[in-house]
């Protein structure tokens, strides 16, 4: 009989525990079947980004401190961040930076601030943005100089402007300050011709701080004169931090002042777009630099495109493409399968004072010493 007994309940045990499993598997089956009927089972189509590792993007803003952005990974394919650089202020209070000022043609002042970056102030330049053109009250009106004569024959003059809220001009005081001092002008012999100009130093040897009866540093000379804007210096191969020591220099040898609108330049890979009103004058240069806090402080002085261009140069091969709209204008490569120029580490690579263009490697100097045309 406990034999028995004994049977049975163990029957009952056996009975509820397969119950219990088949109700938990039932369930199981019903819930993933409500799945497929739902439409919630998905099946992924493989990620182009799979096994692509993105490296940040590192970049020393000067201060020898490195930052850093992180790229991703888009369609397989890398992103090419670029880290923002945060101003470094001194704890000296005592030390300020001064606003720079510019009158605008519409007679407004424009300023922006100068800040303090590893010890030395940034040189902005106000954009006088909205304020290009003489508007209301001063639209249609020129206003003349004052001039006085002073006590040793000299004329000195200051410049009137429109007051904007009058529409009148104003009448400055010509100043004869330091006009007893007399001056004492000692020039350099006349370089060669170079684009069709001379050039030469004069200095005053009385120091009457006056560039009254300053003899003519510049003058026109026989010589080949391109018609065209020209690369005149590139700077593919800083020494140091890489690429944000990278610059290129622009020649405007004609006699014609010239607005950039749809002037771009492009590497081997790359394109740049020069920024609309960008202006440069007859027998100047504009340098478009890599970085600009960077350049400055190598430099000290600022370029003239206060913008980062998208091209990276090579330091083993590449080229140089000037465009205005779809016509190539000047052209330079550099590389053991281009021309044969180089240029070291810390070096440039520039063009012949000649100022010549054959569009090949006998227009071009290597391995010269970085000399920007705003230092």
């Amino acid at each position: 009989m406990q034999k028995i007994l004994f049977l049975m309940i163990l029957g009952v045990i056996l009975i509820s525990g397969c119950t219990s499993d088949n109700s938990e598997n039932t369930i199981k089956f019903s819930n993933y079947s409500e799945e497929l009927q739902g439409g919630h089972m998905e099946v992924n189509d493989a990620d182009p980004c799979t096994g692509i590792v993105c490296e940040d993007t590192t970049m020393d803003c000067g201060s020898g401190d490195l930052i850093s952005c992180s790229n991703i990974c888009e369609d397989g394919k890398c992103t090419k961040c670029i880290p923002e650089c945060e101003y470094v202020e001194l704890e000296d209070e005592e030390f300020l930076c001064e606003v720079s000022e510019r009158k605008c043609p519409d007679g407004h002042v424009d300023i922006c601030e100068n800040r303090k970056v590893n010890g030395k102030c940034t040189k902005c330049t106000p954009s006088c943005s909205g304020h290009m053109e003489p508007t209301g009250l001063c639209k249609d009106v020129i206003c003349k100089p004052s001039s006085k004569e002073c006590s040793n024959g000299y004329d000195v003059i200051c410049e009137n402007t429109c007051d904007p809220d009058t529409g009148k001009c104003t009448k400055c005081t010509p100043d004869c300050g330091d006009t007893d001092c007399e001056t004492d002008w000692t020039c350099t012999s006349w370089s060669d011709c170079d684009g069709g100009v001379q050039t030469r130093e004069c200095a005053d040897d009385n120091n009457c701080d006056t560039n009254r009866d300053k003899p003519d540093e510049e003058k026109d000379c026989e010589g080949d004169i391109i018609d065209h804007l020209v690369f005149s210096e590139v700077l593919f191969n800083p020494d140091g931090d890489e690429p944000h020591g990278e610059w290129v220099e622009i020649y405007n040898p004609t006699s014609t002042d010239m607005i950039l609108d749809g002037w771009s330049i492009e590497d081997n890979q790359y394109a740049f777009l020069i920024p609309d009103n960008t202006f440069l004058e007859s027998k100047r240069h504009m340098i478009i630099a890599r970085n600009t806090t960077y350049f400055y402080n190598e430099h000290g002085c600022q370029p003239t495109i206060d913008e980062t261009p998208t091209f990276t140069l090579s330091n083993t091969a590449d080229s140089l493409t000037l465009y205005h709209d779809s016509e190539v204008i000047d052209y330079v490569e550099w590389g053991p399968l281009a021309w044969e120029i180089e240029a070291g580490n810390g070096e440039s690579i520039k063009r012949k004072p000649n100022i010549e263009d054959t569009d090949t490697e006998d227009d071009w100097l290597s391995n010269q010493t970085p000399q920007p045309a705003c230092a």
